[in-house]
């Protein structure tokens, strides 16, 4: 037998180099999208870190109120989920709801936002059935809170709610005497005072 001698062929100079190139090149476009990559996850986390704070800076007016009062409002988000467990009464108009915390009334606010689109998807039609039921959704939300100025900013919160509505409704056939009543409605359902002991707080 005779022994096979490999062949090799050399390979010229030049066709190494572009090898070489190539592989730079390719490495190069790895380490620029891994780059990549990490620069939109830590934009990404920035911007999540930046709701975060956006979110816990709407919770709370101070840290002082924070320690005296326990003051921490609660997330649209957390809102929205509670409500929707109770779908189904949280859009009846005549349901009553008692927020015994309201601070500035972001169940208050929401509730009564459900209510008045099912007023207005059943009464439309008819200004005066609207109005009289976009009353009684008002009148029955009820608040208490700690705090004068939580109650004074709920309180125009709810009544400028309905009152959109009632302008994009009613239009013309508004009147302020339905509004006043409404304003007098919200000074005696949204108080100032203690939940836990039931007692009024000296506004």
């Amino acid at each position: 037998k005779r022994n096979k001698k490999k062949i090799t062929k050399k390979v010229p100079f030049s066709v190494k180099m572009n090898a070489a190139r190539k592989n730079r090149a390719k490495t190069k476009c790895i380490h620029q999208k891994r780059s990549f990559n990490i620069l939109r996850i830590v934009v990404q986390c920035t911007k999540l870190c930046q709701e975060q704070v956006e979110i816990m800076e709407k919770q709370i007016k101070s840290r002082k109120r924070v320690v005296d009062h326990g003051e921490v409002f609660t997330s649209e988000r957390e809102v929205n989920a509670m409500l929707d467990l109770v779908k189904q009464e949280a859009e009846r108009v005549d349901s009553r709801f008692l927020e015994p915390a309201c601070g500035d009334g972001n169940f208050l606010a929401e509730i009564l936002r459900r209510k008045l689109a099912e007023v207005r998807r059943k009464y439309r039609k008819s200004p005066f059935d609207y109005e009289k039921n976009a009353v009684l959704a008002i009148s029955s939300v009820y608040g208490v809170d700690l705090m004068m100025d939580n109650v004074e900013a709920c309180r125009e919160r709810l009544f400028k709610i309905w009152d959109k509505e009632y302008k994009a409704v009613c239009k013309k056939e508004t009147n302020d005497q339905t509004r006043e009543a409404v304003l007098f409605i919200l000074s005696r359902n949204i108080v100032c005072g203690n939940a836990l002991t039931l007692m009024c707080v000296d506004e």
